[in-house]
């Protein structure tokens, strides 16, 4: 409602004329009641969005032309690499009973690294005792300042000499291999040797091996409570090369070698089983390390927002080999692509969608 200010009237008389003049009037700048209509655009009062210059991917009129989303502000496109990332940790028995197993270990090794070798596959391999000095328990073997070997090294033959050499620097009489594996990733996770060795967001492969059962605390129950926790939804397993039955190489009942724990260890974590009495460990460390390999393989990925299923497409990317997968060969919920199956390691995933902008995925 427009309101004007009281005036009055000033009245000049001049020779040749009249001239009446208002005072108290201000005719630039009138007052005024009420709101002042607005220039931007309407939005829905109960779900405004965001009001800006430009559309935004939201189910809402952000630019006042009076079109939703238009253009291509839903379209996205996300790339993912896949990964193997892998701890190996070789629990050693340092005892001398057990020269034979960690010679057998020392000839496998090279089946052991092959399979943490290619494109988008890193390993870190360390190896430590399960007894020895009380004081060190739970510290990885270091040589010339270094504790642990990767794969990303690129120099594999260094790799085979340090995990040689590291192998047969364990020294001890006695086994506390629960014990030492708790210490090592719980305790001195972060301080020398030990720091840098377990990366966050990777796989970690426990590697035992000895001739007798491991009488050691934690218990093995308390212990895989303690892998779950620190590992997280990254996993872990455990592989044993240990006495199994209650006799021995030589044939005599031995229960009391038999290594009932560490293979309960093995089994909860779906990992492998090899008697110590074997000749050759070859096979069986290329098979673990295969397994380990398979096992960090990803086949869920979470994109930006939920996409509009019937707009989503998915291709894989192997070095020259490029292929578009068909619809059926991956599931959407939510946020969460997933496949079928998991592409091998080294593969570029790169997935093309229009995103929903229903009320779900409000930016």
């Amino acid at each position: 409602m427009k309101t004007w200010s009281m005036t009055s009237m000033l009245v000049l008389a001049l020779p040749s004329c009249t001239v009446d003049l208002i005072i108290g009037a201000d005719v630039y700048v009138p007052s005024w009641e009420g709101d002042v209509p607005s220039t931007q655009p309407t939005v829905d009062t109960e779900d405004p969005g965001v009001v800006t210059d430009d559309e935004l991917c939201d189910g809402v009129d952000n630019d006042g032309d009076l079109d939703v989303d238009e253009g291509d502000v839903c379209a996205r496109t996300e790339t993912f690499d896949q990964v193997a990332d892998v701890d190996v940790l070789l629990v050693v028995d340092p005892r001398d009973a057990a020269q034979g197993v960690r010679d057998r270990l020392v000839n496998g090794l090279q089946g052991m690294v092959e399979p943490h070798l290619g494109d988008g596959r890193s390993a870190q391999f360390a190896v430590l005792s399960m007894g020895g000095d009380p004081h060190h328990l739970g510290r990885l073997v270091s040589l010339e300042g270094a504790s642990y070997a990767e794969t990303a090294s690129g120099d594999i033959g260094a790799m085979l000499d340090f995990l040689h050499d590291a192998t047969g620097a364990v020294a001890g009489t006695h086994v506390a291999a629960r014990q030492a594996t708790q210490l090592a990733i719980d305790e001195y996770r972060h301080f020398k040797p030990n720091l840098g060795f377990d990366r966050n967001e990777t796989f970690l492969s426990l590697v035992y091996l000895t001739t007798t059962e491991d009488h050691s605390l934690p218990y093995p129950d308390e212990l895989v409570e303690i892998l779950d926790e620190f590992q997280g939804p990254y996993g872990w397993s455990a592989h044993v090369v240990a006495q199994l039955e209650d006799s021995d190489c030589t044939g005599e009942h031995a229960p009391q070698h038999r290594a009932k724990t560490l293979a309960d260890l093995a089994i909860h974590s779906g990992g492998m089983l090899l008697s110590h009495c074997e000749e050759d460990y070859g096979a069986f460390l290329e098979a673990m390390s295969t397994d380990a390999a398979m096992r960090v393989l990803r086949s869920t990925f979470w994109l930006e927002g939920p996409p509009q299923k019937t707009t989503t497409s998915v291709e894989l990317a192997l070095g020259a080999d490029v292929r578009t997968l068909d619809p059926s060969e991956f599931t959407l919920k939510d946020e969460a692509l997933t496949l079928n199956e998991a592409p091998a390691a080294g593969t570029q995933i790169t997935v093309s969608y229009m995103l929903d902008a229903g009320p779900k995925h409000r930016r």
